[in-house]
């Protein structure tokens, strides 16, 4: 499974989301105008597969009504989903961590991956 964080913007007389998947990057996420408070739900990539089984689900975390400002510039990592070891037993690799920050400061939220099987 691979990780995911949903934005859900509070906004006078409009409500919308905004999805960010996996790309194997970081990325930014600039508040729009207007937008004052934001929903977030993050999840962390799943655990790989192997030999003795499916891999672990990654952590989902949910903040609601977190206060933002217009500019405001929330860096974010989506994890990614643990692949297979075709090696030595065949384990699964564990799932990367999504998390969200806000600037420079520390993370408001941190979802683990899933571990391997």
């Amino acid at each position: 499974m691979l990780g995911a964080i949903a934005l859900m913007l509070t906004v006078p007389a409009w409500a919308g989301s905004i999805t960010l998947n996996y790309t194997g990057s970081s990325g930014t996420w600039t508040v729009p105008a207007g937008v004052t408070s934001i929903n977030i739900t993050a999840v962390g990539g799943g655990g790989g597969g192997g030999a003795s089984g499916k891999g672990g689900d990654g952590a989902q975390i949910q903040l609601s009504g977190v206060s933002v400002s217009p500019g405001d510039v929330l860096s974010y990592v989506v994890g990614g989903g643990g692949g297979a070891d075709p090696g030595v037993g065949d384990v699964g690799a564990g799932g990367g961590s999504t998390n969200v920050v806000l600037a420079s400061s520390n993370p408001w939220l941190i979802a683990g991956g899933g571990g391997g099987a």
